[in-house]
């Protein structure tokens, strides 16, 4: 794993750069998907862009939440420093929840929608693997090889999700995806019982 990236006298979290570039990734491929389905990409770009933002302020205040002695005495906590104390059930009913009342608002159909989130929903299991494969967090807890295999495991659904794109059967990449999450949490059960190798 690779924390950080030194660059001289400057330190980046290498989990923090993978995020700002997961998601500059999922809102062009979220943008360019609303294009090619003919949908209002402006509308569906602000839409993720919503998503993302309740996801992380909902994520940050549940986990305040139950944790609420630990920020008591220092409320300045709550906001700063931000490199960890997320909760992700929070986070993603934040995110739908947002999600389903900005499509709501703004009348946007709802099958095309989800079609055109998808590519950005991939990407965006990729990037969360990555930063955590690469922060050593994720890796950390269940071994640097069962983390790889979920992130393969994302790509793969990637991959043959835009070739079913392209084929036009979108049921490629929803299997693809179920094989590769299926896949990496096996390598996870067989990790924690005995050596992978």
């Amino acid at each position: 794993m690779l924390p950080t990236l030194d660059l001289g006298p400057l330190v980046l979290p290498t989990a923090g750069l993978v995020f700002i570039a997961g998601a500059w990734l999922v809102l062009s491929a979220t943008e360019r998907a609303a294009k090619k389905l003919a949908l209002n990409a402006e509308a569906s770009y602000t839409l993720v862009a919503i998503m993302m933002a309740a996801a992380f302020i909902g994520a940050r205040l549940v986990f305040v939440i139950l944790h609420w002695p630990a920020y008591q005495g220092n409320l300045l906590s709550i906001f700063w420093p931000l490199t960890s104390g997320f909760n992700w059930a929070g986070g993603l009913i934040s995110a739908l929840t947002a999600g389903v009342l900005y499509g709501r608002v703004k009348q946007l159909p709802p099958a095309a929608t989800l079609d055109a989130l998808a590519p950005g929903l991939m990407l965006s299991l990729m990037a969360l693997s990555l930063a955590d494969f690469l922060g050593g967090q994720f890796g950390a807890r269940l071994g640097g090889a069962s983390c790889l295999a979920i992130v393969l495991g994302s790509m793969l659904g990637f991959v043959v999700g835009i070739l079913g794109s392209i084929i036009g059967t979108p049921i490629f990449g929803c299997l693809a995806g179920l094989l590769g999450t299926l896949g990496g949490i096996l390598l996870v059960r067989y990790k924690r019982k005995g050596p992978l190798i």
